[in-house]
């Protein structure tokens, strides 16, 4: 803040104390206001020219004219002149005003500078935004209309064709979630060579729910589009377009993407297009750029009322040496201003270079995830290709399965990981205590790992150092995942030699025991200056690391939080090309009374394996399930592992079939036992199915099944009527538990 006069010196007057009366006062004011009105004179001529570059004054024009042709900025320099104009003219001609007034004109100008740089790249960087969310929606509706099997209408179907109607409620259904798309449709060529519409979402523009005039009419199958453009032949030859300088037609002015759609062969059919409102595009881009603006205008009026009052500070002073050691203070004061705001850029330079530096380990992370997520989606797509050839041997056949099963696990853990990560972020992250054997826990992992060792040629060993307690207070699951995440580590980044896993335990007499676990390789082995990397988030320990080894760079990020969350942690050990050895430390929980085995390997194998498996094939569900997903693959997977159990089992595709066939069954007297609601699926969704359910009467267990996997996912399936929850991918022993719970709970609530 600028020095106070009477703060710096006890003595020093205010500058009231110097003011006398000024009969001149009130002309100087008001030859004073006359530069402010000759600016706002100029901000009104400019505006009326904005508002005149287009025939019809809308709001639309101006938003488009702002984002075309910066009018926005030549408002900002009219008025920023306009302040200039109005300080120097206050000034007068008196010696310390004038350098005042040529001192704020100077950080005026400067400020509009590189504002003017910094308002550009705001719009240039909101302009970016908008495109890149624009052009991920168009390839996300090509293929869900291409999975709906696009190519299989024909350009001159029945409006009444049931896959024409399927495409259009899922178009219409795309619009409802994603209010700032106008339209969606696609485009074929006939032979003659012309454009024709094929499935057009017939949008209700102004959102009365009424289709209604020309521009809201019901565009007819393979009707001619004769505004045939370069954009679409691109994106007939596979390539994805978008433009962003707005077009006309009979509908409106848009902003449109257009990629291509292809039939089961992969060959290009049609031509999707996405259509966005130009007004709404380019507003987003001038509403960026003027609030960029605002923040340099604040600085102006800032500026300009801080030069307006130090110019009448200073004429209202004498001419004495008073106003002279006033005026130094005041200096000095600005000095320190100047020192702080140096201090502040000096920040602010930091937090950029850090912001710099977490965006490039986004970039780097999003493009790893991108080859983590799309390498097994590759195989398990090529594979499961391959698998629809007759006449492939039966050994041929389960290699493809098992690498479609290999990589859809490696798939779901990158899932996982990511997941995992969001909830320990958002701190959501929820760990329990029970009662369990980590010998059992090292030998269930130690089996789990084997078989990949194995595969690279590698020896798993597993090894107790001392006596191990029989049980311990924990989250087993959580441990379990730790492990696996640093065994799968070793076994990843070892060529040869082994893996051994060493548990011991300490201070097992103290009132804070602890077990300590050991992950040990002869593998590459660790830098000294990466080892800090390590346990970063969507870090390894370099680039080429990931390139040659692959990883999301969460694991070891997540394993250090439950590790913490459980009470202990992970510290590292490595010497570069000889291998590296993890040490896991968690908290035991109290362990007086409790047994130590001498010989833990004997205790690691007391519990038969498979035990869970074969108690399931002995068992069977016995009852009728009604089944409800909108996934004819999913619905095909859940009916085929209930009828293994022994269920009758009843499919339908969404929620409206469901409360009808459960009505149904209920008034003839033969209720389902179990009804099994996906929770998202077209007509009615398992929420609005569950809630009319119960809104009936129909008191039989619901089961919820959904891919969501966020915290309050449960609790929202069972506000709305439903009794269990289970996530997808499906669980089978999970799956088949939950049911035989509620299906023995319906009888049991029944007699």
């Amino acid at each position: 803040m600028p020095a106070d006069p009477s703060r710096l010196d006890p003595d020093a007057r205010t500058v009231s104390d110097f003011s006398a009366p000024d009969a001149g006062v009130s002309s100087r004011a008001a030859r004073s206001s006359r530069p402010l009105v000759t600016a706002l004179l100029c901000v009104a001529a400019v505006s009326a020219l904005l508002w005149g570059l287009s025939s019809e004054t809308t709001a639309a024009d101006w938003w488009a004219a702002v984002a075309q042709y910066h009018v926005d900025l030549v408002i900002a320099w009219v008025g920023a002149l306009g302040c200039i104009g109005w300080v120097l003219a206050v000034s007068g001609k008196s010696g310390s005003g004038r350098r005042t007034a040529l001192v704020v004109a100077a950080l005026i100008l400067g400020t509009m500078a590189s504002g003017s740089l910094f308002v550009n790249a705001y719009g240039r960087k909101a302009t970016r935004a908008l495109r890149q969310a624009v052009e991920g929606i168009a390839p996300s509706y090509a293929s869900g209309l291409e999975n709906l099997q696009h190519w299989a209408l024909p350009s001159d179907a029945s409006p009444d064709d049931p896959l024409y109607l399927r495409m259009i409620e899922t178009q219409k259904r795309w619009l409802r979630v994603n209010p700032a798309v106008a339209d969606i449709y696609t485009f074929r060529r006939d032979e003659e060579g012309r454009w024709r519409l094929i499935v057009d979402s017939e949008t209700d523009y102004n959102r009365d729910g009424e289709y209604e005039g020309e521009r809201e009419q019901r565009t007819a199958i393979g009707e001619p589009y004769d505004k045939a453009n370069d954009e679409l032949n691109r994106a007939l030859r596979g390539e994805h377009v978008f433009m962003d300088v707005p077009d006309s037609d009979r509908w409106g002015t848009w902003v449109s993407a257009f990629v291509p759609m292809r039939n089961a062969e992969g060959e290009i059919e049609a031509v999707l297009g996405v259509d966005f409102p130009a007004a709404s595009w380019n507003a987003a881009i001038a509403t960026a750029r003027i609030s960029a603006i605002t923040y340099i205008a604040v600085i102006i009026i800032t500026l300009t009322a801080g030069g307006l009052l130090q110019i009448s500070s200073l004429r209202r002073f004498d001419e004495s040496v008073r106003i002279g050691e006033v005026l130094r203070k005041q200096a000095s004061a600005l000095d320190e201003q100047n020192a702080l705001l140096a201090h502040r850029s000096g920040e602010l330079a930091a937090a950029i270079s850090a912001a710099r530096v977490a965006n490039q380990a986004k970039s780097a992370f999003l493009a790893n995830m991108s080859h983590e997520i799309r390498t097994p989606m590759t195989a398990i797509l090529g594979f499961a290709e391959f698998l629809r050839t007759d006449d492939l041997p039966a050994a041929v056949r389960a290699e493809h399965l098992d690498v479609i099963r290999r990589n859809g696990e490696h798939l779901l853990a990158v899932i996982n990981d990511i997941l995992d990560f969001s909830k320990i972020e958002a701190g959501m992250l929820k760990v329990e205590r029970t009662e369990c054997s980590i010998v059992r826990l090292i030998a269930e992992i130690a089996t789990t790992m084997r078989l990949r060792a194995e595969e690279k040629g590698l020896r798993l060993c597993v090894s107790f150092d001392g006596p191990i307690p029989e049980r311990i207070r924990s989250d087993p699951p959580r441990i379990r995942q730790i492990l696996l995440n640093l065994v799968g580590n070793a076994i990843k980044f070892t060529q040869q030699g082994q893996v051994e896993i060493v548990v011991r335990c300490a201070d097992a007499a103290s009132a804070e025991p602890r077990l300590l676990i050991d992950v040990r390789d002869s593998g590459i082995g660790i830098r000294p200056e990466h080892i800090d990397h390590l346990f970063r988030p969507f870090a390894q320990a370099d680039g080429s690391t990931t390139r040659k080894f692959g990883g999301s760079g969460l694991g070891l990020a997540i394993s250090r939080r439950l590790a913490n969350a459980l009470g202990g942690e992970i510290t590292v050990r490595s010497e570069f090309g000889r291998g590296s050895t993890f040490t896991v430390t968690l908290a035991t929980g109290d362990l007086h009374g409790v047994p130590l085995l001498h010989d833990a390997h004997e205790a690691a194998h007391a519990s038969p394996a498979g035990a869970q498996d074969a108690a399931e094939s002995s068992a069977a569900l016995l009852g009728h399930i009604l089944v409800a997903d909108d996934g004819a693959d999913n619905r095909r997977l859940i009916a085929t592992l209930l009828r293994r159990y022994g269920a009758s089992v009843t499919v339908v595709n969404n929620g409206r079939e469901a409360v009808d066939a459960a009505t149904a069954a209920a008034n003839e007297g033969r209720a389902f036992d179990l009804i099994i609601l996906d929770m998202q699926m077209p007509v009615l969704d398992g929420y609005g199915a569950a809630a009319q359910l119960r809104t009936l009467g129909i008191r039989t267990p619901i089961i919820a099944l959904t891919a969501h996997a966020m915290a309050d996912d449960r609790q929202k399936c069972l506000d709305a009527g439903c009794d269990d929850y289970a996530a997808k991918p499906i669980d089978r022993s999970r799956l088949y538990r939950v049911c035989q719970q509620w299906m023995e709970s319906g009888r049991r609530a029944a007699a």
